[in-house]
């Protein structure tokens, strides 16, 4: 029994396979992904199909600035639980995600 399931919310695609041995993920070339989501004390920033430097930011859902970074691991400790933004700057592109902080 085989079967597949396409679902695109955002810039992401899922594909579900149903042979009983295979879930497959893959995200849409040249955006932003976080994860975990919900998180607790890390946050980690996946460029998909992008490379080189970038600025990182995280904003509160008013728009306070809560935490610069170059890295891809974030420590999120220090942050209260709601939703925050996630924007990253790389090269003339802004790729921008949202997260919740447990």
């Amino acid at each position: 029994l085989q079967s597949s399931v396409y679902l695109q919310p955002g810039n992401h695609t899922l594909e579900i396979v149903r042979d009983f041995t295979s879930i497959h993920y893959s995200a849409a070339p040249n955006s932003l992904s976080v994860y975990p989501n919900p998180a607790h004390n890390v946050l980690y920033i996946h460029r998909n199909g992008l490379s080189g430097p970038f600025e990182g930011q995280i904003f509160t859902s008013t728009g306070d600035l809560e935490i610069e970074t170059r890295e891809q691991k974030v420590d999120i400790s220090q942050l209260k639980a709601g939703v925050y933004i996630v924007k990253i700057v790389s090269g003339n592109a802004s790729y921008t995600a949202k997260f919740i902080k447990l």
